[in-house]
């Protein structure tokens, strides 16, 4: 097993954002997740409302769009 800078709880949304940001400051992380990956995404009511427009959502620079 190889060492890692950082170890992230958690694949939702916070936690892909801290794994971009460590990529970009050349960090070895590593993610772990129970469930899927965005496993509290996926697991969202499909009436969940989002307080923002699909065009701001987004995960690491990419749009995340939603209906």
């Amino acid at each position: 097993m190889s060492v890692r800078d950082i170890i992230i709880i958690g694949g939702g949304p916070s936690g892909l954002s801290a794994a971009i940001a460590a990529k970009h400051h050349g960090l070895e992380y590593q993610i772990i997740e129970q469930g899927v990956l965005v496993n509290s995404i996926f697991n969202f009511p499909p009436q969940m409302v989002f307080f923002t427009t699909p065009e701001l959502l987004e995960i690491g620079g990419l749009p995340f769009v939603s209906p």
